[in-house]
């Protein structure tokens, strides 16, 4: 971990400390994101820009209705995907894959993803590493440990 600087200075006969950024980058990454919808949308956009740097046809639903983000024509048919980000990091990244629906008297309700409704989840870590894991994979129902396990995964 980068050190902590110090600076001592005198303004106006009083001594101002000013300390030194820990580390620019995960300062700026901490407040990327003022909202889960902006990472929503953040982690869209890269899903957009990865398919359509590599020529894909990319469609995109009206409403956000349906389990899937995109459409997206590639390997001879259109495959569902599902985007998902994390910033979420103790070993390796956490995504969670449960959605939430409306509330009740305990809280929100919420419900584990059915893999059956899409075709891949391309996933975006704060760290800008991508995935596009196909849901054929044994994925557990509510969260996606991105071990050494899902490397063969990275895009």
């Amino acid at each position: 971990m980068p050190q902590v600087c110090s600076v001592a200075s005198e303004v106006n006969g009083k001594q101002k400390h000013q300390e030194g950024m820990v580390n620019l980058v995960e300062d700026q990454k901490k407040n990327l994101f003022k909202s889960t919808k902006s990472q929503g949308d953040w982690g869209l956009g890269e899903a957009i820009a990865f398919f359509a740097k590599r020529g894909h046809t990319i469609a995109i639903p009206l409403t956000d209705s349906q389990p899937y983000d995109l459409v997206v024509f590639m390997d001879g048919g259109f495959k569902r995907i599902q985007v998902k980000t994390t910033t979420f990091k103790v070993r390796y990244y956490v995504v969670n894959t449960a959605t939430t629906g409306r509330r009740n008297k305990h809280g929100l309700e919420t419900f584990r993803f059915d893999y059956t409704k899409i075709d891949y989840f391309f996933i975006v870590t704060q760290d800008e590493d991508r995935y596009l894991i196909p849901s054929s994979e044994s994925i557990p129902k509510r969260t996606i440990k991105l071990s050494p396990k899902y490397d063969k995964f990275k895009v």
